[in-house]
């Protein structure tokens, strides 16, 4: 009960971050904030100076949360697991971008706690070996 409980959660957590980031700005409040957000993003926290255009970043990013919560909810157990991967990396970097700007702790406190969250149900939903074998 535990494991749904958190995929219900992540995966609304991550519809909505994914929602943010790919519709028009003049729809959603936050969202001309978060595509200024990924211009800094792109342009200033990757490694080894490497930019990118900042709205392709963002919709590749936010594209990736939007169909990581679909499959978080519908999908079949081994999908879940590796988008549940795929999202923990996405978390390592949100991280690494708030680190790296020097940004205050409290900017990368949800990804934190949505990386922390998606390690425990990837723990939480480990196949279970069969008793044949």
């Amino acid at each position: 009960m535990l494991v749904q409980i958190i995929r219900v959660f992540l995966a609304l957590a991550f519809f909505s971050a994914g929602t943010l980031k790919i519709v028009p700005s003049d729809l959603v409040p936050h969202a001309e904030e978060m595509r200024k957000e990924f211009v800094t993003f792109a342009t200033k926290s990757l490694p080894f100076g490497i930019e990118v255009n900042p709205d392709v970043y963002r919709l590749v990013v936010g594209i990736t949360e939007f169909l990581s919560s679909v499959v978080l909810l519908f999908g079949s157990p081994s999908a879940r697991r590796i988008v549940n991967a795929v999202l923990i990396i996405v978390m390592i970097g949100a991280v690494y971008t708030h680190i790296a700007l020097q940004q205050p702790i409290a900017s990368t406190v949800p990804a934190i706690v949505l990386g922390l969250l998606l390690i425990l149900h990837y723990w939480l939903s480990k196949p279970e070996k069969s008793k044949e074998q």
